[in-house]
C-alpha cells in the first residue's frame, strides 16, 4: 500500500509539475501572442506615418505643380492682357485720328460747297456764264 501511495504521490506530483509546465507554457503563448500583436501595432502605425508622409510629401508636390501651372497661367494672361490693352490704346488712337480727317474733309466739303456757291453767283442766271464785269 505504502508502495502505491508512493506511486499515486509521485503521480500527483508530476501531474502538479506538468500542469504547472503547462501554464508556464501557455503564459508564455500568450506572452509571445500580446509581443507580436504588440510589433505589428507598432509597425502599423510606423507603415500609417510613412503611408501619411508619403502622401503629404505628394500633396506638397501637387499643390507645387497647381500653383506653377496657374503662376504661368496668370502670366500669359498678364502678357495677352498688356497685349490687348496696347492694340486698344492703338485703336483709340487710329479712331481720334480717323474722327480728326473725317471732321477735316466736312470742313473741306462744306468750305467747297462755299466756293461752288459763291461762284454759282458769279454766273449769269440765264446762261451758267462768267460775268465780264468782275
Amino acid at each position: 500500500k505504502t508502495k502505491l501511495q508512493e506511486q499515486i504521490k509521485n503521480l500527483e506530483e508530476s501531474v502538479a509539475k506538468y500542469r504547472t509546465e503547462v501554464e508556464e507554457s501557455e503564459a508564455a503563448i500568450v506572452q509571445v501572442r500580446k509581443d507580436a500583436l504588440e510589433e505589428l501595432t507598432q509597425s502599423a502605425a510606423h507603415s500609417k506615418k510613412f503611408l501619411e508622409a508619403k502622401l503629404k510629401r505628394q500633396e506638397m508636390r501637387f499643390d507645387e505643380e497647381l500653383n506653377k501651372a496657374l503662376q504661368e497661367q496668370h502670366e500669359t494672361f498678364q502678357a495677352k492682357r498688356k497685349k490687348f490693352s496696347a492694340v486698344n490704346e492703338k485703336l483709340a488712337l487710329q479712331a481720334s485720328e480717323l474722327s480728326e480727317e473725317v471732321t477735316a474733309l466736312k470742313r473741306a466739303k462744306v468750305d467747297l460747297e462755299y466756293k461752288m456757291k459763291s461762284r454759282e453767283g458769279l454766273l449769269c442766271p440765264h446762261c451758267r456764264g462768267r460775268f465780264t464785269t468782275l
